[in-house]
């Protein structure tokens, strides 16, 4: 051989060297500084009522037929750039996403700008409610799905927070002797169903906790409601108009005792066909939990109640149960009474109370 393309070829091979060492050192940092989570809830709810309660035949509604509406996996990955910067995300597929298709939950980049603050920008998920920024995982929670009448996104329901927005978010902490503080200023835009949008949002929440018994959260923001095609639908009535909320909720955990409570309220600007404001969209909420536990197992009641000022509004009774396989795992089952004023959140309105029977099991691995 050449005594030159020797050479050549030695230097090939460790250049190829050189780059697969670096190519597996980069995989092996990579993995030391990504956080790899995942969940899943597998659903099932019946009712005794044609109608389809929180949605319709072709988003999941539950009626007589059966539903596995809340079915739903997910996967949450974290990493840890440098000591400053996080990228985090979380993926999620459910049954009203065709063939379960994920979709991005939310997607963000975090700054550390100090051991105080916090600058995130990119999809964050909605920081208004005392579980909505991990709403999806079943078992951090007793409920099979956080109340419906608080969280629920239904376009008739009352909307009081939302999935994700996308724009930025200044985060606080501190501790101040028992108490650990937080506050999240935040900004930007929500995208909505039939093509409506929530833009030049900004809201605020402030939270405590207190000695891992005691959690308290008060959140308010507002934005203005723009559709692409103002000449039809709602837009006529609530394009340009501004949608805004209050909330406020407290958890406690003590011994085995466990309570959640939660109020909002919501205006949701409106004009008739003559131009003159009404006040059709505002509603307000709230709900009450009460729980105990008896070792593995967790019975719990809850009462919600939503009414808007146009008469419509729900009320929801609900016994619960909730047993703790591991702690990665829970079965939970519920049964429900569903009292209707007007429609509410079905499809139609009901000519009496309706009851909703629902099993699931939660795993996070």
């Amino acid at each position: 051989m050449n005594p030159s393309g020797m050479r050549m070829g030695m230097v090939g091979v460790v250049s190829l060297g050189l780059s697969t060492l670096a190519a597996t050192a980069q995989a092996a940092n990579w993995a030391d500084k990504t956080l790899i989570n995942g969940f899943m809830s597998a659903v099932y709810s019946k009712t005794n009522e044609d109608l389809f309660f929180n949605g319709d035949a072709t988003e999941a509604g539950i009626n007589n037929d059966g539903s596995f509406q809340g079915t739903r996996y997910g996967l949450n990955i974290r990493s840890q750039v440098s000591d400053r910067v996080t990228l985090a995300s979380q993926f999620i597929g459910s049954i009203k996403d065709q063939n379960y298709a994920a979709h991005v939950d939310w997607a963000f980049i975090g700054l550390k700008l100090n051991d105080e603050f916090t600058l995130r920008a990119g999809k964050i998920k909605y920081p208004v409610g005392l579980v909505n920024e991990y709403v999806a995982v079943g078992n951090a929670f007793p409920w099979i799905s956080p109340p419906v009448l608080f969280y629920g996104t239904n376009q008739n329901g009352p909307q009081a927070t939302r999935e994700a927005y996308t724009g930025a978010s200044l985060l606080w902490g501190d501790e101040s002797g028992d108490w650990s503080l937080s506050s999240d200023l935040f900004g930007g835009e929500v995208d909505l169903d039939g093509g409506m949008k929530i833009k030049s949002l900004v809201g605020l929440s402030v939270g405590g906790e207190w000695n891992d018994m005691l959690a308290i959260k008060a959140s308010t923001y507002k934005g203005t409601m723009k559709f692409d095609d103002p000449t039809i639908g709602l837009g006529p009535m609530m394009d340009g108009k501004t949608h805004k909320a209050s909330t406020l909720g407290a958890k406690l955990e003590w011994d085995d005792l466990i309570a959640y409570t939660e109020y909002a309220k919501v205006t949701m600007g409106m004009v008739n066909m003559m131009g003159m404001p009404v006040n059709n969209g505002n509603s307000k909420t709230y709900y009450m939990t009460l729980g105990y536990h008896l070792g593995d197992w967790l019975p719990h009641v809850t009462y919600q109640n939503w009414s808007r000022d146009n008469g419509n509004g729900n009320q929801i009774t609900t016994l619960g149960l909730r047993y703790d396989v591991d702690p990665a795992t829970s079965v939970k089952l519920e049964v429900s009474n569903i009292a209707t004023d007007n429609k509410g959140i079905f499809d139609g309105t009901p000519t009496g109370d309706v009851c909703m029977y629902s099993l699931a099991v939660d795993v996070v691995f």
